[in-house]
């Protein structure tokens, strides 16, 4: 992790646009189309030219994809029996 993106540099719990990248190993342009479509959750604006993801919205982006996962388990699951 470089400096730019490290934790003491974006604040506890804020997220910066590489963070989120990083994290889910897409691009820039994937994050903003998603951000743009609905699929991932709007940045906060802390200042100006500042945009951040709070941990929250990360984990709970993370949490409805397991959620859909298991859905679709179960319901592939169901459709067998």
């Amino acid at each position: 992790m470089s400096l730019e993106h490290s934790p003491a540099r974006t604040g506890r719990g804020l997220l910066t646009e590489g963070d989120v990248c990083g994290r889910l190993r897409i691009s820039r342009v994937t994050l903003w189309r998603w951000v743009r479509t609905g699929q991932f959750p709007e940045p906060i604006y802390p200042g100006p030219h500042t945009k951040r993801w709070t941990e929250e919205m990360y984990d709970n982006y993370i949490a409805g994809l397991v959620a859909a996962l298991e859905r679709r388990v179960v319901d592939m699951t169901t459709a067998q029996t």
